[in-house]
């Protein structure tokens, strides 16, 4: 596992260097995907962090407090967290986040953010138990997470 702000920091730093800059909506959502293709593909959590259901989808909070000043505008600058800023270190993981930053970073936040409220997703579960009026803190599991994104591979994978 990584620290979930380590991982936003080079979604942070990706979208400043190629000037396609990420909102704090967006930056949840690629933290989110990610997390989820690592379950699935390599049967361990990305982040460290617990990702909770909110109004707009899956929210992981320790991110978001570092990062909720932006409103819904572009994040500028890497998070310095407590006077570090933490940053991937493994090449490993580096490479994965580049795929996932390949893959995802076309799509803008509100379409981020409609995948992960489609039907049966993890967040759609979490939803549905509260008639999508979601209370604060509702978690989402991990193993809710990844049993969606084994399927999202198994379609894949038979359509390829």
């Amino acid at each position: 596992m990584t620290d979930a702000i380590a991982i936003a920091n080079f979604f942070i730093k990706k979208g400043i260097d190629t000037q396609e800059y990420v909102t704090p909506m967006k930056l949840q959502k690629l933290i989110y995907f990610s997390h989820g293709w690592s379950l699935a593909l390599y049967n361990e959590p990305l982040i460290d962090s617990e990702v909770q259901a909110w109004e707009f989808g899956p929210v992981v909070p320790r991110v978001y407090e570092c990062i909720k000043h932006y409103g819904n505008k572009p994040i500028l600058r890497i998070i310095d967290y407590y006077g570090s800023t933490p940053e991937v270190s493994d090449s490993k993981t580096i490479s994965f986040l580049e795929l996932m930053w390949e893959t995802y970073s076309h799509f803008n936040a509100l379409q981020l953010s409609e995948i992960t409220h489609q039907a049966d997703s993890p967040w759609d579960i979490v939803a549905k138990k509260y008639n999508y009026d979601i209370p604060y803190n509702k978690g989402i599991t991990d193993s809710s997470i990844k049993e969606y994104f084994v399927k999202e591979k198994e379609k894949f994978l038979t359509h390829a």
